[in-house]
């Protein structure tokens, strides 16, 4: 289950970096943001309707505004800006980083332990982004790297506010924790 839903994640990203890319041609990254919030509150509020809202202790709540305001509002929000400057296929191939990202902070904060292929999984994934956006900044000149670092602020946002999340998680309904978040 786990495993679908981070493919279902990872298509719904892809086709909203497409959507967003148009978008944001009309609207700045924070109005996306803001936008993006409203919307998702109301389709979590609705689908939290359905399936009850719990009471959630003072830690847990304090993580999961805290990973909300990182990878949500300032993570998306960075996300759009380098959007914006590199283009949907560029920010998706530099969001693949986010996954080793959040895993090289699961081993330091979180003390998980990866095997040998997952370190070589994490060794080609990162080769292939470098290289992928290599070609990408020399074709395009170096006008595209504002928009690197931006989509680099953005992974590093969200890669922390996943670590953050994570025991809150362990014990809060996942569209509660999403509600909760997106506000």
């Amino acid at each position: 289950v786990g495993i679908a839903a981070a493919l279902a994640s990872a298509a719904c990203w892809a086709l909203g970096s497409i959507l967003f890319k148009k978008l944001g041609d009309q609207l700045s990254p924070i109005a996306l943001t803001f936008a993006k919030g409203v919307v998702g509150s109301v389709f979590l509020a609705i689908a939290l309707g359905s399936s009850g809202f719990r009471v959630i202790e003072p830690p847990e709540l304090m993580m999961l505004t805290l990973s909300g305001l990182l990878g949500i509002a300032i993570g998306d929000t960075l996300f759009f800006k380098a959007l914006a400057n590199l283009g949907a296929h560029a920010i998706v191939v530099l969001l693949t980083l986010g996954q080793v990202f959040t895993l090289l902070l699961a081993v330091v904060w979180l003390g998980e332990r990866p095997g040998a292929i997952e370190w070589l999984g994490i060794a080609f994934v990162v080769s292939g982004v470098t290289l992928v956006l290599w070609v990408r900044l020399s074709e395009n000149g170096s006008s595209q790297l504002v928009g690197v670092a931006w989509g680099l602020a953005a992974v590093v946002c969200m890669a922390v506010s996943t670590i953050v999340a994570k025991e809150a998680l362990a014990v809060t309904d996942s569209i509660q924790a999403a509600f909760i978040r997106m506000l």
